[in-house]
């Protein structure tokens, strides 16, 4: 037989599953890790496609390519390609 996976309330304000039994501070604190857990991820993968971006523009420059190709192979706007790139070569 499966366990209750949704928690239930009680009169006392505590939590309880068949098998468990959480306070409200609880279950709160779990959904802030899962919220943090969550942004971290997302953070990481942000930081990831930048450093992606960041080889990218960085070989680009090693073949001489023009920042409009560069903008166009990262798919980012010109300006922004350009800003990267000025801040690999200082």
């Amino acid at each position: 037989m499966a366990k209750k996976s949704e928690p239930l309330q009680s009169a006392e304000g505590k939590f309880s599953s068949s098998e468990y039994e959480f306070t409200s501070e609880q279950i709160l604190a779990r959904e802030k890790l899962e919220r943090d857990f969550e942004e971290t991820r997302r953070v990481g993968r942000e930081e990831g496609r930048e450093e992606s971006r960041r080889e990218v523009v960085s070989n680009a420059l090693k073949l001489n390519l023009a920042m409009d190709q560069i903008a166009a192979i990262t798919g980012l706007p010109l300006e922004e390609a350009s800003r990267l790139a000025d801040s690999l070569k200082g």
